[in-house]
Formats: C-alpha cells, sequence, structure tokens
C-alpha cells in the first residue's frame, strides 16, 4: 500500500476543519477552523499545482533527450 500524497494529507486536513467548524458553538472557534481549512486547501493546490509542474519538466527534458540521441 503506497502513502497518501502531500495533497492528499492536506485535503484531510481541510476536510477535519471544515467538520470543526461547523460543530463549533463559538464564533471565534468556527472562524479559527474555517481559516484552518482555507489554508490546508491551498497547500493542497500549491501541492497539485507543484506536482503538475514538475511532471510537466520532467517530460519536457525526457522529449528533450530523445531529440537529442535521435539527431
Amino acid at each position: 500500500m503506497s502513502a497518501p500524497t502531500t495533497p492528499h494529507l492536506c485535503r484531510e486536513r481541510a476536510a477535519i476543519a471544515g467538520r470543526a467548524a461547523r460543530e463549533a458553538t463559538l464564533d471565534n472557534v468556527r472562524e479559527r477552523h474555517l481559516v484552518a481549512e482555507r489554508t490546508w486547501l491551498e497547500m493542497a493546490e500549491r501541492g497539485e499545482r507543484v506536482a503538475r509542474m514538475r511532471d510537466d519538466l520532467i517530460a519536457r527534458k525526457a522529449a528533450e533527450r530523445a531529440l537529442a540521441e535521435s539527431v
């Protein structure tokens, strides 16, 4: 079994914070959890964006190597 990715873990934490916000009875506690939820989601999105950029770079480098080897 493989380990979950960092964006996956961030989304899990965001879900936990969202549930905590819905269950909170105090406004300041609810707001704290909502801020945490937004922050975790931003981190997940950033991680996904970095992974896509890394994959694109790897693919581009592989294509450049293949082109160089074919010449």
